[in-house]
């Protein structure tokens, strides 16, 4: 049995490096290995360590690819929209579903009226 063991990074600040993916416009989908303390908020991590996993990508698939990924931002804005109609749509549901029960429950109070059991005779 042929098992490689891989030399594992250790970070400036003495933990293992951590593989991720840039997600920024000059970098799109381009896999990493860096700190795993990266505060990607502020663009700053405890240490310096940091190297690209793959090779540079070209200008056309940068474009492709940042164009794919603005059109999965609108799909997923698209998504929510759609979603909150549906809930809408579901409320407007239950509404007029309950709506329904109470006019049946009136409805056969007043066939069971005596004072009204005349007038269902003589529509019926």
């Amino acid at each position: 049995m042929n098992v490689t063991k891989r030399k594992v990074r250790i970070c400036g600040c003495g933990f293992p490096v951590v593989q991720r993916t840039s997600w920024t416009h000059d970098n799109p989908g381009r896999k990493f290995v860096g700190c795993k303390f990266y505060d990607f908020s502020i663009g700053k991590a405890r240490s310096d360590a940091f190297d690209w996993v793959d090779e540079e990508i070209l200008e056309w698939q940068k474009d492709v690819t940042n164009v794919l990924i603005a059109e999965k931002q609108r799909l997923i804005g698209e998504v929510k929209v759609l979603e909150a109609r549906i809930d809408c749509i579901q409320r407007d549901n239950n509404r007029v579903h309950e709506e329904h029960e109470k006019m049946k429950i009136k409805y056969d109070k007043m066939k069971n009226c005596n004072v009204c059991q005349g007038f269902w005779l003589s529509i019926e």
